[in-house]
């Protein structure tokens, strides 16, 4: 992808650090059929709860069913890692159909209430997006092995000349906030901070 290649101290930070899948469902009804007050939903279940089948076990990664601010009707699913990624090679219609089900099963029972089918869903596809590949970054075992950091990551490449000539932003590069947008915001104040001071 560079020409030339990136420096090697560079190349490891990066391969030192990995990305993950983390994505919502929003589920709009017709009407609100959870009681006030009751804004988060967590999911425990066991497979007695749903059976598991191979078709849905992804829906046993859902991790809770939350209320979506100043949205009355909305309701949103969070899911993770291969789950996620499973939702997301699924047809809007099947997300829809076996979220609905899933939920009608559980809350429907908890509640006392009959949940009506959703009208609409909105889901994000952070991994399949060619533009993207997954959520955001963490640091794992592997970043451990290889003994980097975000620093060595937002470090810029200069030329033959010392001056910086490629910056590096994201989360990735905060050295406490990554995962988070206030990150990756954080991080392009940062490197526009360092470039005004370079062409100062």
């Amino acid at each position: 992808m560079f020409e030339p290649a990136l420096p090697e101290e560079k190349l490891n930070a990066i391969n030192g650090l990995s990305i993950g899948t983390v994505d919502k469902i929003y589920l709009k009804f017709p009407y609100k059929w959870w009681p006030d007050g009751f804004n988060v939903f967590g999911v425990l279940k066991t497979n007695e709860t749903v059976p598991c089948t191979d078709e849905k076990c992804w829906l046993h990664e859902i991790l809770a069913f939350q209320a979506v601010d100043n949205q009355p009707l909305i309701l949103s699913a969070w899911l993770s890692g291969s789950a996620a990624r499973y939702m997301e090679q699924l047809s809007e219609e099947e997300v829809k159909q076996e979220t609905y089900q899933f939920l009608s099963e559980l809350m429907g029972t908890a509640l006392d209430v009959t949940v009506p089918p959703p009208e609409r869903i909105l889901r994000s596809s952070w991994s399949s997006n060619p533009h993207f590949r997954g959520s955001y970054s963490f640091r794992s075992m592997e970043t451990e092995r290889r003994g980097v950091s975000a620093a060595q990551l937002s470090e810029p490449v200069a030329n033959d000349n010392g001056i910086s000539v490629l910056h590096f932003a994201g989360e990735a590069t905060h050295s406490s906030y990554f995962s988070t947008v206030h990150g990756a915001i954080e991080t392009g104040w940062r490197e526009a901070i360092r470039l005004i001071k370079l062409y100062k």
